[in-house]
C-alpha cells in the first residue's frame, strides 16, 4: 500500500509526465504501432502483445487504460507511458 501511494502521489504530482513531450518527440514520424513502441524502447512482449491482436494506430490512439489491462499490460509505469504515447498520436492525427 505504501508503494501504491507514492506511485500515486509521483503521478499526481506532474513529474512523470514532465517534459515527455520532449522525450519522445519522435514519435511525430511513426506510422504503425510497431514504431511507436520502438521508439518508447518497449520490448518485444510488448510489440506481439499489440500484434496479437492486431492493433492498429487507429485502435491504438483510441485505447483507455481499461483496454491496456484488459490486454494484459499490468505494470502502471507501462500504462503510463502507453498513455502519453496515444495521446502524442492523437494530437498528431487530429
Amino acid at each position: 500500500k505504501i508503494i501504491l501511494k507514492q506511485f500515486l502521489t509521483f503521478v499526481n504530482s506532474g513529474a512523470y509526465f514532465q517534459d515527455f513531450s520532449a522525450r519522445n518527440n519522435n514519435l511525430a514520424f511513426v506510422q504503425d504501432v510497431k514504431s511507436v513502441l520502438e521508439e518508447l524502447s518497449m520490448t518485444r512482449k510488448y510489440q506481439k502483445i499489440f500484434a496479437e491482436q492486431e492493433i492498429d494506430l487507429e485502435v491504438f490512439q483510441n485505447l483507455s487504460i481499461t483496454d491496456l489491462k484488459e490486454l494484459g499490460i499490468t505494470q502502471p509505469k507501462i500504462r503510463l507511458k502507453l498513455l502519453e504515447a496515444i495521446e502524442q498520436v492523437k494530437n498528431i492525427n487530429i
